[in-house]
């Protein structure tokens, strides 16, 4: 599977409201967690589901090693 072929997912943005972050990582784990599919994959997907000032706060991992592990943290950190 290669993040060309991956059909979009249907969620619900996520933009920064501390109160629905718990709802993101509950959403994204069981969506994506559960999935055998790349890190570069998985955060592609986990771009899918933020906006606005949450997705603006990881965009640049994509391409960095452990970027997933890390774009997670700091979601965590500043909405969390």
């Amino acid at each position: 599977v290669t993040k060309s072929n991956l059909p979009p997912l249907d969620v619900v943005k996520f933009s920064g409201n501390p109160y629905e972050y718990f709802r993101l990582r509950a959403r994204f784990d069981k969506m994506v967690g559960t999935q055998n599919i790349s890190e570069t994959q998985q955060i592609s997907r986990l771009l899918q589901f933020l906006d606005d000032q949450a997705r603006s706060a990881v965009a640049g991992f994509g391409r960095v090693p452990g970027g997933l592990s890390k774009a997670l943290k700091i979601l965590q950190k500043r909405f969390g």
